[in-house]
């Protein structure tokens, strides 16, 4: 799959301590370059945009990913998938090249 030109690649920080539950259906991130951080809970959707962040790629790369697991039209989630992305760069966990 080619890139677009100039749009962000989005990638899972360095560095975190990550537990998976039995099934992958949560999982606890905790930033290790932030002193006193508090682990992050991922669930539901969350964990599946978690997934998705297994191999780096744009925030519609990560949507489509997203959408191919719960079977739905990337279009349907584009803006959520970005916006939580944007979350999880806030919060340390996730950066962009």
């Amino acid at each position: 799959m080619s890139r677009e030109i100039g749009r962000p690649v989005w990638r899972k920080s360095e560095n975190l301590a990550v537990a998976e539950s039995e099934g992958g259906g949560r999982f606890a991130v905790l930033d290790l370059d932030l002193d006193g951080s508090q682990p992050v809970v991922l669930a539901d959707s969350a964990a599946g945009i978690w997934r998705a962040l297994a191999e780096p790629g744009t925030a519609a790369e990560v949507a489509d990913r997203v959408a191919a697991d719960y079977g739905m039209p990337a279009s349907e989630i584009a803006d959520q998938v970005g916006g939580f992305l944007e979350s999880l760069r806030t919060q340390g966990l996730a950066r962009t090249d």
